[in-house]
């Protein structure tokens, strides 16, 4: 995934610092907004979502998030949700990275790409049936889909 939005910081695309959050450049983006790869003040890496107000979605991504987040620390297989907030109007959410597709230690700020359904299917040699991955865990009430 190549995300169009600019690096360059206070652009429109990057409004700088958030939640003592360095945004360093996009890692994916979504129906609603642009995940960055963000440096927090002591050094660690996290993903950091960004959410467009005027994306369609940008309500349901709230509410998935409501429901979400508190999820997200029961249960292993999840990526956890370490903050959400607003900046100057923008709903944001800070989140553990994904695995990385390369699997290298430590990570490479770089040359970092998440690991994704898409890049799992390429790596085993299959065609996707569908460009949607449905995840349902009934033991903690969790509906999560995922448009490749």
């Amino acid at each position: 995934m190549s995300p169009t939005a600019s690096t360059e910081p206070n652009s429109p695309d990057n409004p700088g610092p958030i939640a003592d959050h360095e945004l360093l450049h996009p890692i994916g983006r979504g129906s609603a907004g642009v995940v960055w790869l963000a440096r927090t003040v002591t050094g660690q890496f996290r993903a950091l979502k960004l959410i467009d107000p005027q994306a369609t979605h940008a309500g349901a991504e709230m509410g998935g998030l409501e429901q979400y987040e508190p999820r997200s620390r029961e249960n292993p297989a999840l990526i956890n949700i370490l903050q959400a907030g607003r900046h100057e109007g923008r709903l944001y959410y800070i989140m553990d990275l994904a695995d990385p597709l390369t699997g290298t230690s430590p990570l490479n700020p770089e040359t970092y790409q998440s690991k994704t359904l898409a890049s799992e299917l390429e790596r085993l040699g299959l065609q996707p049936v569908a460009h949607c991955a449905i995840l349902c865990d009934q033991r903690y009430g969790i509906l999560f889909i995922n448009i490749c």
